[in-house]
């Protein structure tokens, strides 16, 4: 079994199967993808099962580590939605509890570089840290640079001083005390050659897989602007479409041939 602070590491030996189109018949276990996302992808990294196997894994050993405990989850949305859905649903012996957060937004907003914390949405993690001095397990799709859950692990570590700092959480301010016993880090996938010199300390505490700096997309992450995040795989995008621009007429053709379609049925 694979040590659960460095996951499986791909790096060295990086094979990608081969996606083929999605059709109704299709036999369980096969790579499918959606016809007309099959351009966009180089080959599957990852299979769903293979994910899934890995989950268990990850959420035996979090069970472990935590028995007796109460820990509060905070997946960060909107990648690692589906990785926690699908990881929770191997709990045995805890029930659990989360609360997303999303790490970019608008509005009153922590900010550290280019990662954004809105502290309105902030206020429902609150409540169920108040005077509970629970651990936190934050749960993230990827780490790759490292800036985003540096900053989240700094705000959660410092969370009294976080609290009495802003006006805006006046109403906490009175309540009571916010401070997690711990905080610590699960990501379904981690890129250490991508992290930045100043976070190379973080640390990252139950990993699914280790991959090499590809650009992946597919079971809960988007490619662009939100798309493709439904694909059941883990997939590796076609090197020519690696310009966003590309990527934009990509689905902007896609989306006027289904209008098209929808023009004839109503027709």
């Amino acid at each position: 079994m694979a040590p659960y602070k460095s996951g499986i590491d791909l790096r060295r030996d990086t094979q990608l199967y081969t996606a083929n189109p999605f059709t109704n018949d299709y036999p369980s276990g096969s790579f499918k993808v959606r016809a007309d996302l099959l351009p966009l992808v180089r080959g599957i990294l990852l299979p769903n099962y293979q994910i899934l196997e890995r989950e268990k894994e990850l959420f035996a050993r979090i069970e472990r580590d935590y028995r007796g405990e109460d820990p509060l989850f905070v997946p960060i949305l909107k990648g690692a939605v589906r990785f926690s859905q699908d990881m929770f649903r191997f709990s045995r012996q805890i029930d659990p509890e989360y609360e997303f957060m999303p790490a970019s937004s608008y509005g009153t907003r922590l900010e550290s570089g280019e990662v954004r914390l809105n502290l309105a949405e902030i206020t429902r993690l609150l409540e169920k840290l108040e005077d509970r001095h629970r651990p936190v397990i934050i749960v993230e799709d990827i780490v790759d640079t490292g800036n985003t859950l540096s900053h989240i692990v700094s705000v959660l570590n410092s969370i009294d001083e976080v609290v009495d700092s802003q006006p805006e959480l006046q109403s906490f301010q009175r309540r009571g005390r916010y401070q997690p016993s711990s905080v610590r880090i699960c990501t379904m996938l981690n890129k250490p050659d991508r992290r930045k010199e100043e976070n190379k300390d973080l640390p990252v505490d139950y990993v699914g897989f280790t991959i090499p700096d590809l650009w992946v997309f597919g079971y809960g992450m988007d490619v662009w602007n939100d798309r493709s995040r439904t694909i059941d795989h883990l997939c590796v995008i076609n090197e020519e479409w690696e310009d966003p621009s590309k990527l934009a007429e990509f689905f902007s053709e896609i989306d006027s041939k289904r209008k098209k379609k929808r023009t004839k049925k109503q027709d």
